[in-house]
């Protein structure tokens, strides 16, 4: 019975970490479609991606406990 309750937590961390990264790579890879998509000024898409990254930076810092 010990054992378990070790597991079931880091499967339960496991699993809420799994879905927040699917979360953010997928509003990335949405947020890079529409840059595709939409005409944008250069300077609009440097600041669009500029953000994405910050975004992904942040996911890092949340999911590496940083």
């Amino acid at each position: 019975m010990i054992a378990k309750v070790p597991y079931e937590h880091l499967k339960k961390v496991m699993r809420i970490s799994t879905r927040l990264v699917e979360k953010e790579v997928n509003a990335v890879v949405a947020g890079v479609a529409d840059v595709v998509d939409k005409d944008m000024s250069k300077e609009e898409v440097v600041q669009h991606l500029t953000s994405l990254v910050s975004r992904l930076q942040g996911l890092k810092r949340k999911v590496w406990g940083h």
